[in-house]
C-alpha cells in the first residue's frame, strides 16, 4: 500500500538480498486519500564488484557493446570496427565514447529464376512495341 508517497508492506517477502522491483497499480484513489494498492514483483539484482585495469575494462566494455548491439538489432551481421574516441577515468568508473562501424543486412533476398527473367523481358518488349 502506498499512502502519501510512503510504502507500507502488508506481505513483505524479500527473497533477494539485492533486488529490483516492478509495480502494477491495482487500485488508486487520488481524490480523497492518495492511496494506491500495488502488486510488486521482485527480480534478483546481480551485483558484480570487480576491479579491472583500464585497458582490460575498455576491451570488456567494447565486447559487451558488441553483444548488446547484435542482440538488440538482428540485422547486424558483424561489427567491423570499434574506435575509442575518448575515455576519462574517475575514482571508480571509466567513461567511454565509442564509434562503432557495423555491417547490416538491410536488403531483401529473393530467388530469381530463368523464367522470371524471360517474363520480365517479354513484358519490356510488349511495353516498348506499343
Amino acid at each position: 500500500i502506498n499512502f502519501i508517497n510512503k510504502r507500507l508492506s502488508i506481505l513483505d517477502f524479500n527473497k533477494y538480498k539485492s533486488f529490483k522491483s516492478k509495480n502494477k497499480v491495482l487500485f488508486q484513489d487520488n481524490l480523497i486519500n492518495n492511496i494506491n494498492l500495488t502488486k510488486e514483483k521482485q527480480y534478483e539484482l546481480i551485483v558484480k564488484d570487480e576491479v579491472y585495469p583500464v585497458d582490460i575494462a575498455i576491451t570488456k566494455a567494447s565486447d559487451y557493446i558488441t553483444k548488446k548491439l547484435k542482440k538488440d538489432n538482428p540485422k547486424i551481421k558483424r561489427i567491423k570496427k570499434i574506435i575509442t574516441i575518448n575515455h576519462s577515468e574517475n575514482a571508480s568508473t571509466i567513461n567511454l565514447k565509442l564509434f562503432i562501424t557495423a555491417i547490416e543486412d538491410i536488403g531483401v533476398t529473393s530467388l530469381i529464376t530463368e523464367e522470371d527473367i524471360k517474363q520480365n523481358q517479354n513484358k519490356e518488349n510488349n511495353e516498348t512495341s506499343t
